[in-house]
């Protein structure tokens, strides 16, 4: 109920939540696949919104009113799909981020094998929003860097 409260007092819902990994949201908590509660998953469809959990021992995730940072308000995005967050406001991290494109994860998946980047353009089509497609094709790539270290 408190995220309903929530979204009605801001008057919107944010395209992406992003919670502690609380044992109320989060079954198991994973860097790169979290698996939620799914009753939390629930709440997600219906307000048409995406959870992505902070990821264990990573403080920086959460949010930034969590960690006392001033948080930047900006008018609700009406528009399908936009957002209204000024790139000039996010952490320079995230700036990167946003430079992430799945052209960048298909190019690095075919560095292993094709069948590496098949299952890369799979798994993008999969997820609903562009953190959860990366962080998902980051724990593929990564394991597949471990895998090529060894046999190498």
């Amino acid at each position: 109920m408190s995220h309903a409260r929530c979204f009605e007092f801001l008057g919107g819902v944010p395209e992406l939540v992003i919670p502690d990994n609380l044992k109320s949201a989060v079954t198991k908590a994973c860097r790169y696949e979290p698996d939620l509660n799914p009753t939390y998953q629930q709440l997600a469809a219906h307000y048409d919104t995406v959870i992505v959990p902070a990821r264990p021992y990573k403080p920086k995730d959460k949010s930034k009113a969590e960690v006392g940072v001033q948080v930047a308000v900006h008018p609700r995005s009406y528009r399908v799909g936009g957002h209204s967050t000024l790139d000039t406001h996010m952490p320079i991290a995230h700036q990167k981020q946003q430079q992430w494109t799945p052209a960048r994860f298909e190019n690095w998946a075919r560095k292993f094998r094709e069948s590496t980047e098949q299952f890369v353009i799979q798994l993008m089509q999969t997820k609903k929003h562009p953190e959860q497609r990366y962080r998902a094709c980051m724990g593929v790539l990564s394991l597949g860097k471990k895998v090529h270290r060894q046999t190498t």
